[in-house]
C-alpha cells in the first residue's frame, strides 16, 4: 500500500459586507454570517460559519457605530465555509486591519477618541497645577 496523502486546505475569499447574522440555539458557539457584496449586483451573498475570536468580534462590530462597521471587508474561509480570517479594507482597497484567531483586534477603526451619542458628556480638560 501507498502513503496516505493529505491534501492541503483550499481557502477561499469574499469581498463584501456583513448583512447579517444569527447565532444557532442548538450549537451556541458557533455563529452564521451572511455576506453580500452590495457593490457587485452579479456577486451572490454566501453564509459562513464563524467561531471563538471572530464570532466575538463580529458580534461587537455589528453592534457598535464606529466607522468599521461600514467599511468593506474580505473574508477568507475554508471549502467548510469556516470564517479564518477578515480583512478590513480602506475605500481604494488596502488592507488597513487582519482579524484573526488568536490575535488582538480593538479597538475598532475610528473608535478612538470618537464620543458616540448623546450620553457621552463634555471631554475633561487638563488643567496646569
Amino acid at each position: 500500500m501507498g502513503a496516505i496523502e493529505v491534501r492541503p486546505e483550499k481557502v477561499y475569499s469574499y469581498t463584501g459586507y456583513v448583512r447579517s447574522y444569527r447565532r444557532k440555539s442548538w450549537c451556541p458557539e458557533i455563529m452564521d454570517v451572511v455576506c453580500r457584496d452590495y457593490k457587485d449586483d452579479a456577486a451572490p451573498p454566501v453564509m459562513l460559519e464563524a467561531k471563538d475570536e471572530i464570532k466575538q468580534y463580529l458580534e461587537e462590530l455589528m453592534g457598535c457605530q464606529f466607522e468599521e462597521s461600514r467599511m468593506r471587508m474580505t473574508f477568507h474561509f475554508n471549502e467548510w465555509c469556516e470564517l479564518h480570517a477578515i480583512d478590513v479594507l480602506d475605500a481604494s482597497g488596502e488592507v488597513v486591519k487582519q482579524i484573526k484567531h488568536g490575535v488582538e483586534w480593538r479597538p475598532f477603526i475610528g473608535e478612538v477618541g470618537a464620543v458616540i451619542g448623546p450620553w457621552a458628556g463634555p471631554a475633561e480638560e487638563e488643567t496646569e497645577t
